[in-house]
C-alpha cells in the first residue's frame, strides 16, 4: 500500500509501466521474483498531491478513450470470426446452389443437405490416423520445430506461437509412428480441442494431444476437410462426442465414427475457392484491427509513460475539464 502522500491511483500507472525495469531487478531461472528489498529501493516520481491527483485524473479521461477504442476493434474481430464461421457453415451443410434438391441429413439439428452428397464417418474419407498422443516431447531451443496446441489457431499452423523444437534424435524415433506430407491434416485433441490445421512444412514435430490424419484423395481433399473442422457442423460432432470433467477430450474411437459431409470432389473444389475469395475481406479487415490495437496500446502506454514521468503538464487539463462539467 502507498504511503500517506502518494496518491494509489499515480502510483498504480507508474507501477504499469515499469513491468521491464521490474523484470531487470527480478531473480531466478524459471520465474523471476522479486524481493521486498529491491522493489522497495526502485525509484519512484513523486510529485505534489495535487499534481498526482491531476495526472490519475487525465490518465483515467484518456486512457478510457483509448481503451474504448481497443474494445471497439475486439468486438470488430469478434464479429468478423462470427461472419467468417458462418460463411464457411452454410458451404459445408447447405452448398452453394440453392437450388440444388435437398434430402434429410438424419440428423435432427441439421437438417437437409444437397441430395447428391453422401454422409459417411470420418474413417471412410481417412485412410490413415496417426495419433501423437504419448510421452511428453524434451522441448529444445534449436532442431526440429515441435507443433504444439499453442501454435495452432484459426486453420493455421504458427510456430512463433509456441516456439520450440526437438533434437534431430527424438524427432527420429517420435515419427516412427508417421511423418507428416504437406496436406495432411492436423487436429487438437484435447487443450484445446477442435483446432485445426493443414501441414504446409514438412520437416515438423507433432506435439502430444495431437491427431494427424491422412486423406483418401478419392473422397476428399485436405482443404475441404479442414473446413469441416473450422464449421459449427465440425465443432459440434467433435463436441457432442468429446469426454473429460476438467478438460474436454475425444477419443481416437470417437473421433474416426464422427460424421462428414461429402459432396463430389470438383464441388469440393469450387466451394474452397468461394470460401477464400469470401473471407479474403474478412482476414484483412482482421489484420487491420490487429494493426490498429497494438498501435493504440502502444500510444496508451506512451502516454501513461510520458504523464506520470512529467514528460507532459497535466496541471491544467483536469480543472479546465472538470470545470466544463
Amino acid at each position: 500500500m502507498p504511503k500517506l502522500g502518494v496518491s494509489t491511483e499515480y502510483f498504480v500507472y507508474f507501477i504499469s509501466i515499469c513491468s521491464e525495469q521490474l523484470n531487470i531487478r527480478g531473480r531466478g531461472t524459471t520465474f523471476l521474483e522479486l524481493s521486498g528489498e529491491s522493489l522497495a529501493a526502485f525509484p519512484l516520481p513523486l510529485p505534489p498531491p495535487e499534481e498526482q491527483a491531476a495526472v490519475a485524473a487525465f490518465l483515467d479521461r484518456e486512457t478510457g478513450k483509448i481503451d474504448e477504442l481497443v474494445a471497439e476493434q475486439e468486438r470488430l474481430i469478434a464479429l468478423l470470426k462470427e461472419k467468417r464461421q458462418a460463411v464457411i457453415s452454410h458451404a459445408v451443410t447447405k452448398g452453394l446452389n440453392p437450388n440444388a434438391p435437398m434430402k434429410d441429413s438424419g440428423v435432427e439439428w441439421l437438417g437437409e443437405i444437397p441430395a447428391h452428397w453422401s454422409l459417411l464417418t470420418l474413417n471412410r474419407v481417412v485412410h490413415q490416423f496417426v495419433d501423437y498422443r504419448g510421452a511428453t516431447p524434451n522441448k529444445t531451443s534449436s532442431g526440429v520445430p515441435l507443433l504444439t496446441a499453442a501454435t495452432i489457431k484459426s486453420g493455421r499452423i504458427n510456430h512463433s506461437l509456441d516456439e520450440v523444437f526437438i533434437s534431430e534424435e527424438e524427432y527420429a524415433e517420435r515419427m516412427t509412428r508417421g511423418f507428416p506430407k504437406k496436406g495432411d491434416l492436423l487436429l487438437t485433441t484435447e487443450a484445446p480441442l477442435g483446432e485445426a490445421a493443414l501441414i504446409e512444412e514438412e520437416r515438423v514435430a507433432p506435439g502430444q494431444r495431437m491427431i494427424l490424419m491422412k486423406i483418401d484423395p478419392n473422397y476428399m481433399t485436405g482443404r475441404y476437410l479442414l473446413l469441416h473442422f473450422l464449421s459449427r457442423f465440425g465443432h459440434n460432432e467433435l463436441w457432442t462426442r468429446a469426454s473429460g470433467s476438467t478438460a474436454s477430450g475425444i477419443r481416437a474411437d470417437r473421433l474416426r465414427s464422427s460424421i462428414v459431409l461429402v459432396p463430389p470432389l470438383q464441388e469440393q473444389s469450387y466451394m474452397c475457392d468461394h470460401i477464400i475469395r469470401q473471407t479474403e475481406t474478412f482476414d484483412a479487415l482482421e489484420a487491420h484491427a490487429k494493426l490498429a490495437i497494438t498501435l493504440l496500446r502502444e500510444r496508451r502506454a506512451a502516454l501513461v509513460s510520458a504523464a506520470v514521468t512529467g514528460k507532459i503538464d497535466v496541471r491544467d487539463t483536469v480543472p479546465a475539464t472538470q470545470d466544463a462539467a
